[in-house]
């Protein structure tokens, strides 16, 4: 049970890095999508890839 626990842990595991590049990848995901969906401008899918590639 132990060995199962520690391998569906999640990002237990993880470096602060990679835990952190994977959370920027799904905020420009999230956003990405927002922009296909006609959420937001081009303008404003501009400016916010950017605060979130900072």
């Amino acid at each position: 049970m132990s060995m199962m626990r520690g391998r569906c842990g999640g990002m237990g595991n993880m470096s602060d890095e990679q835990n952190s590049g994977m959370k920027m990848n799904e905020a420009l995901e999230i956003l990405k999508i927002r922009y296909a969906k006609g959420e937001i401008t081009r303008e404003e899918y501009e400016k916010m890839k950017e605060e979130i590639l900072k």
